[in-house]
C-alpha cells in the first residue's frame, strides 16, 4: 500500500485523542492530518481537507454521527470512516454499516485493535472487532 494513509482523529476526550495518535504514529504509512473536538470542527476540516479515514467518537460533540457518515459518504465517496464506540450493543454495527461506515471500534480496546482496524479499511473490507464476530452486519 504505497503512500501515506492519511487520518482525521475526532474526539472531544483530549487525552484518548493523544494516546490514538501516539498508537498511529508509532506505524510506518500513516499520518494523522488532523485532530478535533466536535462535529463543526470535524465538517469544517473534511470540507478543507478530506483525509483517507475519519477516527470518530460516536458520541462527538455537535455531530450526529451515523447521519454524518451517511452525507460524508455522498460528498466525499472515498473517505472512510471508523467509528469508536464504549458500549458492544450490535444495534451500532447496524447503524454504522448502513450509514456507509468502513467499521465500528470498541474505545476500550483501541490500544489493541486499533491498527488492525486501520490496515483492514485500508485494505477495502469493513472492521469488525472480535467482540462482535459472528453478528450480522
Amino acid at each position: 500500500m504505497p503512500g501515506l494513509y492519511r487520518l482525521i482523529l475526532a474526539d472531544d476526550h483530549v487525552l484518548f485523542r493523544h494516546e490514538v495518535k501516539k498508537i498511529i504514529e508509532r506505524a510506518a504509512g500513516l499520518e494523522v492530518v488532523g485532530e478535533v473536538g466536535d462535529g463543526a470542527a470535524l465538517m469544517q476540516f473534511l470540507e478543507q481537507s478530506p483525509p483517507d479515514l475519519v477516527i470518530v467518537d460516536v458520541s462527538l460533540p455537535h455531530l450526529r454521527v451515523m447521519e454524518a457518515t451517511h452525507l460524508l459518504k455522498l460528498s466525499h465517496p472515498e473517505v472512510k470512516v471508523l467509528i469508536m464506540i464504549m458500549d458492544q450493543e450490535e444495534e451500532y454495527l447496524t447503524h454504522a454499516s448502513r450509514a456507509g461506515a468502513a467499521g465500528v471500534l470498541l474505545k476500550q480496546y483501541a490500544a489493541v485493535e486499533l491498527l488492525r482496524a486501520i490496515r483492514t479499511i485500508r485494505a477495502g473490507k469493513f472492521y469488525l472487532p472480535p467482540q462482535f464476530k459472528g453478528k450480522k452486519v
